[in-house]
């Protein structure tokens, strides 16, 4: 078994035993030999130093903890195979700043490829790392401060073409430090496209000899579009033999200082641009009265250029003859004094012939000290023909004001009146020498309630004057001089001079008779124009707050619905003058019956509603057994005829648990519809639990059933054919009807349901759905508009009275795309007689987009033709009740000829409906109606898929 020290024995000597010994300490470099094996290490000697770790372990002790993983990795990379020792490592320190050493070696292998040992020397290499952190520092404090200057340094070799840049010199090209490999050419890449070639001029001179140092500005081209402007300055070295061989310069960043020249200059030109624009001459002279700056107006008036004008004296232009006494503009300029003066055009100083008005003014710099004198002349010609307009214009506005019928009057800030017109004097009943430079508003300002005028300072006008803003009021009284107040639409306006408020005009009209015109509309809108009662409307605003305040405070409400017995009889006895005298006459005596705090209503021809507030059901049934006696009891004559009714009445609980306005009518009107049932002049009161009532709320259930159907589009369509009782070929015309496809494939016809929805309100609802079906349909068919002359679509009494229908109508027809003159919009007579202004703005308003409109069931009322007149309407569909008999009733074809005549004379074409046999037809060609419409024509079809032939 070997030793220890037979093992050392057979190692190689050490250096410090050979000749290298001496250069190997010179460098400060030690060897050393590693047995990986034994862990144990051997170093050679070192002068003064402590000897080396004896073991691998403790040689890692002495390493630098942030370093000793890599030098671990290193050695083992080396033991694999992988490469050859060499790695660098701080060592622990013994006492200040840790060394660094190289340590290098390889392993000793045997011819199994096996590790013997580990050879390799070990160097302090701390004073290169010294020199190398120095360099750094050097060179960061010089890029700092080329950073600092925007300044970049570069070189070129202009032999092998290796260059050399600053960081600043990359940033100042555009480039990230390190980012690409310098060189001549990428340096010409960053260079502006526009001054590369002159660039690259100067560089060729340089090296050609012809300059010693080049100094050209260019632009840098950066990579998000911008520029930066530099200055590039070089140098060119040469070899002996006069060969250019080195290339050095420096790059500025000059950026700031082309800008701050640009703006310069842009403000000089600014400044020349604004004062060309100038009407009036304007010009500068310097101390010495030589003009260094003018206008274009400048030289227009004195005929002079800048050549002939700059540098010359403006007493040698603008007296050229000389003068015996300096002019006021002279004096002032040479006493150094800001003035303006005005020369009439026969001055002896004016020199133009014509009224001007020149301004001097000094220029004095940072120090207060004038430098130059600025001066500038107006030609007053035009502002004298100016005035002159003015004085006419004064004229004609005080001739306005005294022609206007407002009444205008002004005041100054102190409320004191400055003017007033014929109009204010008239209404206020005063003289003009009362009011003027009198306070207006204690003589005019009428007291409120008895109580006194509120403050001057309170009043529109003064508020106006304070804000600088105009203002209105529509709640002012205004006093005559006779102590009777009245009211005005008053509006104030402030008036100013040089931004600061004057006084304020006041304009008012007297709005006695628009009040009262309003007051009569108001009550219009709320009221029945026959009887005087409260309209259906204001009755179902009334129930709204009724409803509200049971669900606020717990009240208790009771709805009457009351329907006429045997008013029929009088209509189609008497006519219907009679049946209005009826209604004025009972609506009077069941007014009377009434609670004062209790409202009756005219709900519809003979439907009456009455809202007995805070009443409990036990005193509604006494008073509408009142009701039903004073109906029963009245006897009504006419024309030697004595007729005598009876009434229906429904009763309906208002509480908590009423729904909404609808849930009441619904349930007034379902008692009222079962009191009939019961044998008509009876009272019975809505019971939730009533058989009878719930059989007619089955009749009601049409509303969840027709929501259903909008709600899953369970509508269709169909379309009759109307044709031309002349045979001409027009084109196809039809109308289009909606009907319900029931769940069994059914189709419900319209007469089955739309009376329901006309009830609920629903039309609108089903209105919009066929606008929107026809369309569409319309719009997918472009063959069927060519074949198609005219579409005819029906609209609801509702619809026509509801506003947000009318701008839906408008855009839909818009968007489609589908012409306006295919269409037809047809309302019927009591519809539109019923909404009379909201039928004829509709109408207007279609017929502005080429739509055209039909009357239907025209001659159902007894004011058919005197509402025609305000109806626009293209087509009369005459009523099929009519028609139907028009061969047996003699008054029937006088009705239909009476309405084709009319309608004829007014360019109304005439449509007859109910057309149910040739014979029919026949009667009606020879009348002369124009067209006919009825199954005795054509059946209605359903509406074949889009794209689809009729």
């Amino acid at each position: 078994m070997s030793t220890e020290s037979d093992y050392f024995s057979n190692l190689h000597a050490f250096p410090e035993e050979s000749a290298l010994a001496p250069a190997l300490a010179a460098a400060d470099i030690q060897t050393w030999d590693w047995d990986p094996a034994s862990s144990r290490m051997r170093w050679s000697a070192r002068d003064g130093g402590r000897p080396g770790p004896a073991t691998y372990q403790s040689f890692l002790g002495q390493l630098h903890p942030a370093d000793r993983q890599r030098v671990v990795d290193a050695i083992e990379a080396a033991l694999g195979g992988g490469q050859t020792l060499y790695v660098e490592y701080r060592s622990l320190p013994e006492a200040g700043t840790p060394r660094w050493f190289l340590l290098a070696g390889s392993p000793i292998r045997d011819r199994q490829g096996r590790v013997q040992r580990m050879v390799g020397i070990c160097q302090d290499i701390t004073d290169y790392h010294d020199a190398i952190a120095r360099l750094r520092r050097r060179e960061l404090r010089h890029s700092e401060a080329e950073a600092l200057v925007h300044l970049g340094s570069w070189e070129l070799d202009v032999r092998t073409g290796m260059a050399a840049w600053s960081d600043e010199e990359y940033r100042l090209l555009g480039y990230q430090p390190g980012a690409v490999r310098p060189s001549y050419q990428k340096f010409l890449d960053a260079v502006h496209p526009e001054d590369r070639a002159t660039m690259v001029l100067e560089i060729e001179r340089a090296l050609q000899g012809d300059a010693d140092l080049y100094r050209v500005e260019h632009r840098v081209a950066l990579a998000d579009g911008g520029e930066r402007h530099v200055l590039q300055q070089g140098r060119v070295s040469f070899d002996a033999e006069g060969r250019p061989a080195r290339l050095i310069g420096t790059t500025l960043d000059i950026t700031h200082r082309v800008q701050a020249e640009k703006a310069l200059q842009d403000s000089r030109a600014q400044w020349d641009h604004i004062m060309d624009f100038f009407e009036d001459a304007v010009y500068v002279v310097d101390l010495d009265d030589r003009v260094v700056r003018a206008n274009r107006a400048f030289y227009e008036l004195t005929g002079l250029t800048a050549e002939t004008a700059l540098g010359r004296s403006i007493m040698d232009i603008m007296h050229p003859h000389g003068e015996p006494v300096p002019c006021p503009v002279c004096q002032a300029r040479q006493r150094r004094r800001d003035t303006l003066v005005t020369l009439e055009a026969d001055h002896p100083d004016n020199r133009f012939g014509r009224p001007i008005e020149i301004m001097v003014r000094m220029i004095r710099g940072s120090d207060g000290e004038i430098s130059a004198v600025l001066m500038a002349l107006r030609d007053l010609t035009r502002t004298r023909a100016t005035e002159d307009e003015l004085r006419r214009l004064n004229a004609h506005i005080r001739l306005l004001m005294e022609s206007a019928g407002e009444g205008i009057y002004g005041i100054d800030r102190q409320g004191r009146c400055t003017f007033i017109n014929s109009a204010a004097l008239r209404m206020l009943g005063l003289e003009r020498d009362q009011v003027l430079g009198q306070p207006i508003q204690t003589l005019i300002r009428c007291e409120t309630d008895g109580e006194a005028a509120a403050a001057d300072d309170d009043a529109l006008v003064f508020s106006v004057m304070a804000s600088g803003r105009g203002g209105r009021s529509e709640a002012e009284l205004l006093r005559r001089s006779d102590g009777e107040c009245f009211p005005v639409e008053y509006s104030a306006y402030p008036t100013a001079e040089n931004d600061q408020v004057t006084g304020a005009v006041v304009v008012f009209r007297d709005v006695t008779e628009a009040r009262e015109l309003n007051r009569r509309m108001d009550y219009l809108a709320t009221h029945d124009a026959l009887t005087g009662l409260v309209n259906r409307h204001a009755f179902e605003q009334r129930l709204r707050r009724a409803l509200e305040a049971s669900n606020r405070h717990g009240s208790e409400h009771v709805l009457c619905y009351l329907d006429l017995d045997q008013f029929k009889v009088v209509n189609d006895t008497c006519g219907h003058v009679a049946g209005d005298e009826l209604l004025r006459q009972l609506s009077t005596l069941l007014h009377e019956r009434i609670r004062h705090t209790d409202m009756l209503g005219r709900l519809g021809g003979d439907e009456f509603g009455v809202l007995l507030e805070d009443c409990q059901t036990g005193e509604a049934l006494r008073i509408a057994q009142e009701l039903a006696r004073t109906v029963q009891e009245f006897r009504f004559m006419w024309e030697n005829k004595t007729f005598s009714l009876g009434v229906s009445i429904g009763l309906a609980a208002i509480d908590r648990s009423t729904r909404d306005v609808g849930t009441a009518l619904a349930q007034a009107d379902a008692a009222c519809y079962m009191a009939k049932e019961a044998g008509r002049n009876r009272i019975h009161l809505y019971q939730r639990d009533d058989v009878e009532t719930a059989q007619r709320h089955g009749e009601m259930q049409w509303v969840s059933r027709l929501q259903e159907a909008l709600a899953q589009d369970h509508f269709c369509l169909r379309y009759q054919i109307i044709e031309p009782t002349s045979g001409a070929a027009e084109g196809l015309h039809c109308e289009m009807l909606v009907a319900l496809c029931n769940r069994g494939a059914e189709m419900i016809p319209p007469g089955a349901f739309l009376p329901a929805a006309e009830r609920y309100n629903l039309m609108p609802a089903i209105d919009r759905w066929v606008v929107n079906a026809v369309l569409d349909w319309l719009q997918a068919s472009p063959g069927v508009r060519e074949q198609l002359a005219l579409c005819s679509i029906n609209l609801s009494g509702t619809s026509l009275s509801d506003e947000e229908f009318h701008g839906f109508l408008v855009r839909r027809i818009r968007a489609s795309g589908v012409p306006a003159q295919m269409l037809c919009f047809e309302i019927t007579e009591t519809a539109a007689v019923t909404n009379l202004s909201a039928a004829i703005r509709l109408i207007r308003e279609l017929k502005q987009l080429g739509c055209r409109f039909a009357l239907d069931d025209f001659g159902s009322g007894m004011s058919s033709f005197g509402y025609l007149k305000e109806l626009p309407v293209d087509y009369l569909k005459i009523d099929g009740a009519f028609v139907k008999d028009i061969l047996n009733d003699p008054v029937d074809r006088a009705m239909v000829t009476a309405i084709r005549d009319i309608g004829h004379v007014m360019g109304i074409r005439t449509i007859a409906e109910f057309v149910e046999s040739e014979a029919i037809r026949a009667v009606l060609q020879e009348i002369g109606v124009d067209y006919v419409q009825g199954y005795g024509v054509a059946w209605p079809q359903l509406l074949p898929p889009a794209g689809e032939p009729l």
